[in-house]
């Protein structure tokens, strides 16, 4: 996890959560949202939608994994993989907050 996204916290943790700015609209087909950073609306297929879901409260990265982890019943390793990039762009894009 890059240090740009935010400090972590005392315990070395970062927490991620949905930015109390972002629209979004969830369907069959994924979440869609917009946000004060995206020009055009961002989509997020597949399991996009129940990442999306577990950031309705803040919840540290392990916590994310652990979550989708048990969703999915995926190995943790690959969901870490698959949803790092993931919550990355979605910070920059002011979708997500990574928050101490």
């Amino acid at each position: 996890m890059s240090g740009a996204l935010a400090r972590p916290n005392r315990a070395g943790v970062h927490t991620f959560v949905r930015s109390s700015e972002a629209l979004c609209r969830v369907g069959a087909f994924g979440v869609v949202l917009l946000g004060r950073r995206t020009p055009d609306p961002v989509t997020i297929a597949g399991p996009g939608r129940q990442l999306w879901e577990v950031l309705r409260v803040a919840r540290t990265e392990a916590e994310i994994v652990d979550e989708l982890a048990a969703c999915f019943d995926a190995d943790p390793r690959a969901i870490l993989a698959d949803i790092q990039p993931v919550l990355v762009g979605l910070v920059e894009l002011g979708l997500v907050e990574a928050t101490e």
